[in-house]
């Protein structure tokens, strides 16, 4: 939903109709899906490999179109670093799906198979509600595409190179704090 409102703001900016109104379809099916999953109290939303597949195959329509237009000399809405704020956009789900799809692979197992090693689940074992959970991984993306867009004059390899340690950064902070509580909560049975 982020990425779409990030995408949808530009293509509305530049008169490019036919993307606002994908980005605002976008968005506008997620509401229901996100105000039952996260205030619901009985019925909720299960989203689905389906649904998950056409929603990134929709942000990458609009990944794609948003660097096509920066791509043209002397656009008058160019970002220098297009790729480095359309990383931006899309770097938590995708490093986090990447993440997880190594461990997997380094485990012996499928990349498919599920597990709990998505960062949402990191939150949530850490003791985050679903809802808080959610929250901090919006907020932190948005400070993601925050800073491309200030600092968009830097160029596409300091901001990719940045945002990626950040990422990796911020990955293995949430883990070893994940650790430091399953050890704490073994110890509380253990001792309990």
């Amino acid at each position: 939903m982020l990425g779409s409102l990030a995408f949808g703001y530009y293509f509305f900016e530049i008169h490019q109709w036919e993307y606002a109104v994908l980005t605002a379809a976008i968005v506008g099916a997620l509401i229901p899906f996100i105000y039952y999953n996260a205030f619901g109290k009985e019925n909720k939303i299960f989203m689905g490999d389906t649904g998950s597949l056409i929603l990134g195959f929709a942000i990458t329509v609009l990944v794609f179109r948003f660097n096509q237009l920066n791509s043209m000399p002397n656009y008058r809405h160019c970002f220098v670093a297009a790729p480095a704020f359309s990383l931006a956009v899309v770097i938590l789900p995708m490093f986090d799906t990447l993440r997880v799809f190594v461990i997997r692979v380094f485990r012996g197992g499928s990349p498919f198979n599920a597990d709990r090693r998505h960062m949402h689940h990191v939150l949530l074992d850490i003791g985050f509600t679903h809802l808080q959970a959610t929250s901090i991984l919006i907020f932190v993306n948005f400070l993601f595409i925050l800073y491309a867009h200030f600092f968009n004059q830097l160029g596409n390899s300091v901001l990719v190179y940045s945002m990626l340690l950040c990422a990796i950064f911020l990955s293995g902070l949430a883990i070893w704090v994940r650790r430091r509580a399953v050890e704490k909560k073994k110890k509380a049975e253990l001792y309990g």
